[in-house]
């Protein structure tokens, strides 16, 4: 259905409306809207091929309940205790499941940058790796709902059957 047009009015009363040019910009507008990938964020190139474990960075604000992860190849697998998130190592984005879309990109120093966009949610957690020291650092761009790490799980952050 057209934008700025209903199925039957909502009220009685109500009367349908002809679709305006500010519908059309509106439409226009939400069909160009797209969240920026990590090279479109910070910029550099091609995330390359990883092989190691990486564990948190000592003293760094990191998302406390992701205890390690590991990089295999051209995906990375970020671990929380008995839980899992296995996300592919692309430059644009790359929808895991239902839940999780990821983005990768090599940064300038040599590092490793990953977005992973939580689908459900409003958030998105950024992950850098550093291949020198084989230690990262996960951060929340902005606090998620949940209250960051007060003991809820990245993995449990699926919406309610």
């Amino acid at each position: 259905m057209p934008i700025g047009q209903v199925e039957a009015p909502l009220f009685e009363g109500d009367v349908e409306l002809a679709p305006t040019a500010d519908d059309d910009a509106l439409a226009d507008r939400l069909a160009k809207l797209a969240l920026p990938t990590v090279a479109e964020r910070v910029g550099s190139g091609a995330p390359g091929v990883l092989t190691a474990t990486f564990v948190r960075a000592p003293g760094s604000r990191s998302h406390p309940t992701v205890t390690a992860i590991d990089a295999t190849g051209d995906r990375i697998i970020i671990r929380e205790g008995d839980h899992s998130i296995e996300v592919r190592l692309t430059q644009e984005w790359t929808v895991t499941d239902e839940y999780f879309a990821s983005s990768a990109s090599l940064l300038d120093n040599g590092r490793l940058a990953v977005d992973l966009a939580l689908l459900a949610t409003p958030h998105r957690l950024e992950i850098e790796l550093d291949p020198s020291t084989n230690t990262f650092v996960a951060r929340w761009p902005t606090v998620p709902l949940f209250g960051a790490g007060l003991g809820r799980r990245l993995t449990s952050m699926r919406p309610p059957d």
